[in-house]
């Protein structure tokens, strides 16, 4: 897949490409977004190869991955983005907004028509979902998770 160009000048230059995520990579990144506590070391090569479909931002300096995306699902009703991460080093430049029009663009291609796109977010980051038309859940529903046993 060839890189999008990079329209952040003040940047290092960053291509986004719609490809696998190696798990070191993965696993880096989620050690840097503190998130280890949350992921099982050992399925992760499992869970990245069913991920539906991925892309990572590659910094072409040094052509270190700097941050990653997923979406996983039954690729016909349910989507679900998972993983939109970017090292502490590079945020701020747009490179997660990069990530999920990324995704966007593979969800208008792919999803079809009434297809539900889910996501989980902090509370102090939904603003940046809303802005690719996510929403928070009705009054009459209540999101829910079940996590097992470590």
């Amino acid at each position: 897949m060839k890189p999008a160009p990079d329209r952040h000048t003040s940047a290092p230059s960053i291509s986004i490409c719609e490809e696998p995520i190696p798990a070191p990579d993965y696993l880096r990144l989620v050690a840097d977004a503190g998130w280890t506590r949350f992921v099982h070391t050992d399925a992760v090569d499992t869970a990245l190869k069913n991920s539906l479909w991925s892309a990572v931002a590659r910094d072409q300096s040094n052509g270190a991955i700097i941050g990653c995306i997923r979406i996983v699902g039954d690729g016909a009703i349910f989507f679900y983005i998972q993983d939109l991460i970017v090292a502490k080093a590079y945020r701020k430049r747009g490179i997660g907004r990069r990530l999920m029009e990324h995704a966007d663009r593979y969800l208008k291609r792919t999803a079809p028509r009434k297809a539900w796109v889910g996501l989980f977010t902090h509370p102090t980051k939904a603003g940046f979902y809303e802005k690719f038309a996510f929403h928070g859940p009705r009054p009459s529903l209540v999101g829910m998770y079940k996590a097992t046993k470590a």
